[in-house]
């Protein structure tokens, strides 16, 4: 498990706008690629699904996981979930991530 977080009310009635839960699951993929493959690793591609409205004032677990590392290192593709308190997955995640300092010494050569 990665990370909770009780996201507020902002004015909404009872769920999130869909564009706060995907922008705190890119921070949450991001996080764990960044502690697991390099600190210079930055989102490149992202898509996530939807699947139950988000609901606000209520702690939200994500779990996160790096899928894959493409060989020497210069991309990741990380996956991650966004459960409810009542265990249902409400979101789920996926990004690839490239390593910018592999890809400045790339690009040097």
């Amino acid at each position: 498990k990665a990370s909770s977080i009780i996201l507020p009310s902002y004015g909404y009635v009872a769920t999130a706008h869909g564009g706060c839960a995907e922008a705190v699951m890119d921070d949450v993929l991001g996080t764990v690629v960044r502690h697991c493959q390099s600190v210079w690793m930055a989102t490149s591609d992202f898509s996530a699904k939807l699947r139950k409205p988000v609901p606000l004032m209520e702690t939200l677990t994500f779990e996160a996981w790096v899928e894959s590392t493409a060989s020497k290192g210069l991309y990741s593709v990380t996956k991650g979930k966004m459960v409810n308190s009542r265990g249902e997955v409400v979101a789920t995640g996926e990004a690839k991530m490239v390593d910018t300092l592999v890809l400045a010494s790339l690009m040097k050569s």
